[in-house]
């Protein structure tokens, strides 16, 4: 009840971003409950990060919403009820390669840019990775920045968000594959050459290609962990030029 009050609020647009929201009391008055479940209702919306406590006093609604958080509490999820990597792959293929789509009809120049900018970056620094742990998280944000960066150029702002929260769980298992050890590097190369390959598509406007490009940038990596569908070559990355 609680919960659902201040959320009814928010997007009546009663409460907006960055507004301080009434004190338990205050609420315990409006709603004549008392100040225990108002309390706990609170906790619940500050640990998704709908709120925020602030110094000085009193709980504020979010400015900017930490994608990490859900992202966190989903990979919590995921590992409770035994939610494989392969599924989370399933999940990328239904939702980037039309966010690529998107990304080459409506991205801004300074978009474009950027993600350009990205993919040239992560090729410099996967042909010239030793195998630190340093460059090993570096090449890790660069390629969150490159998806990332993709989605929010998909002007849809939900879309971004579900697609930061669910990468959350993919970067995880990254992790653990610096962990394992293994060719790192022909891992970024050819990756890299994909990346490369999606920006030109979206550098050029050109929708199909991006999908078409994202399409077998997911191939690849769902091949490269071991669930090709094919036993035999791995899909070929295709730079256009």
């Amino acid at each position: 009840m609680i919960v659902e009050y201040i959320l009814d609020q928010i997007q009546s647009g009663n409460i907006k971003k960055g507004d301080r929201i009434m004190t338990e009391h205050e609420f315990s008055e409006l709603l004549g409950v008392s100040r225990v479940p108002i309390r706990e209702a609170l906790c619940v919306l500050s640990t998704v990060g709908l709120l925020e406590a602030r110094q000085g006093g009193g709980r504020y609604v979010t400015n900017e919403y930490n994608t990490d958080i859900l992202g966190h509490m989903l990979y919590d999820y995921a590992i409770l009820e035994d939610v494989s990597l392969e599924q989370t792959m399933d999940v990328r293929f239904l939702l980037e390669p039309e966010i690529a789509r998107k990304a080459a009809v409506f991205a801004t120049p300074e978009q474009r840019k950027h993600i350009w900018e990205i993919s040239t970056s992560y090729c410099v620094a996967a042909n010239s990775y030793s195998g630190t742990q340093s460059e090993f998280r570096d090449i890790i944000a660069m390629d969150h920045d490159f998806h990332q960066s993709i989605a929010e150029a998909s002007k849809n702002p939900f879309l971004s968000m579900l697609f930061a929260i669910i990468t959350y769980s993919f970067e995880a298992f990254q992790h653990r594959r610096y962990e394992r050890g293994g060719d790192h590097q022909q891992h970024w190369q050819t990756l890299s050459i994909e990346h490369l390959d999606i920006a030109k598509a979206i550098l050029a406007q050109d929708g199909g290609s991006a999908y078409q490009a994202m399409t077998r940038h997911l191939q690849l990596i769902r091949y490269d962990i071991g669930w090709g569908s094919e036993k035999s070559d791995p899909p070929q990355p295709q730079l256009r030029g």
